[in-house]
């Protein structure tokens, strides 16, 4: 049938892939030789493909890091492209957040779980995060916070913070790889890192907001969001 003039033609569309990252859990501290905090889980990753509309805003949310407590700390927050999300909405495959830990009942608080599959902390060692090469280079997202157990502990791949010991004090996961928090002695606590957002297609943005690096890899263009902001192409 010929095509009449009045058919709509639906308006062309950019393939892209994405890697969206919440931000990673809080720790908490506990009582020093009779229960240390816990590390915060890192974030919960969604990665996929899509189809951007030409010439539509598509708005972009970067989650910050969960609080510091030296109770209960607070979770990562929630990072989005439009109606994709690092929770709930969206397409894709989403690579869960495991299990954090909690304030042991003697020494030692669990550590935080990775966004890898099968990643839980386990003891006092932090699960590691999701790996993706979407910016050309294989980089670890969402690493789990080591718990705190008076001893040096590594943080999960992924910017998961690490427990160093003496004094107690754990650091804060790492800002845009939506790292969690290492658990720490009373008074010490520490904050999860803040998330990410990343876009990569063949397509060069005709505008962004939020001030996004641009990079490339191959024939890639690929804007990576570590604040709000929004793209359109």
């Amino acid at each position: 049938m010929p095509f009449a003039f009045w058919q709509k033609v639906p308006p062309p569309g950019v393939n892209a892939s994405y890697l969206v990252v919440a931000g990673g859990g809080g720790a908490t501290g506990g009582t020093v030789n009779i229960n240390w905090g816990a590390g915060g889980a890192g974030g919960t990753v969604r990665t996929g493909t899509a189809s951007f509309t030409i010439g539509t805003t598509y708005t972009v949310m970067v989650g910050g890091g969960g609080a510091a407590s030296t109770s209960t700390a607070g979770n990562g927050g929630t990072s989005s492209i439009s109606s994709i999300d690092s929770a709930t909405g969206g397409t894709g495959t989403t690579s869960s957040s495991f299990v954090g830990g909690y304030n042991a009942d003697y020494i030692g608080g669990n550590a935080g779980g990775g966004a890898g599959a099968g990643q839980n902390g386990s003891g006092y060692t932090p699960g590691n995060g999701f790996q993706s090469s979407i910016t050309g280079t294989a980089t670890y997202y969402g690493g789990g916070g080591a718990g705190a157990n008076g001893s040096a502990t590594s943080g999960g791949l992924g910017g998961g913070g690490s427990s160093n010991g003496t004094p107690f004090n754990g650091s804060n996961g790492t800002n845009g790889l939506g790292g969690g928090a290492a658990g720490s002695g009373v008074p010490y606590s520490a904050s999860g890192g803040s998330g990410v957002v990343i876009i990569s297609s063949t397509s060069t943005a005709a505008s962004t907001t939020g001030s996004p690096s641009v990079t490339t890899s191959g024939s890639n263009t690929i804007y990576t969001f570590t604040g709000s902001g929004s793209i359109t192409y």
